[in-house]
């Protein structure tokens, strides 16, 4: 769903149009499942999370005008961002 959601709001900007995204988010789904872990019971499991390793190449595959980049902001955020070409 947060790729439909990408792919639309690139669809509304002209180029070089830049969509920012910044979140929890985990690198890889072994840094999830350490923060889920270490959360316990505080862990929402009703959120959908970003994994960089899992958005970043289904992003590339359904949209050839993307250029994507992401600074990592703790063990459990990141900053996306999406230009268009």
């Amino acid at each position: 769903k947060k790729v439909e959601l990408i792919n639309h709001l690139s669809s509304l900007l002209s180029n070089n149009g830049l969509i920012i995204i910044g979140d929890t988010s985990f690198k890889s789904e072994e840094d999830l499942l350490f923060c889920k872990h270490k959360a316990g019971d505080d862990w929402d499991n009703d959120e959908i999370y970003i994994v960089l390793d899992k958005i970043i190449p289904a992003l590339e595959s359904s949209n050839k005008k993307m250029s994507i980049h992401y600074d990592i902001v703790s063990r459990c955020s990141s900053v996306l961002y999406i230009k268009l070409k």
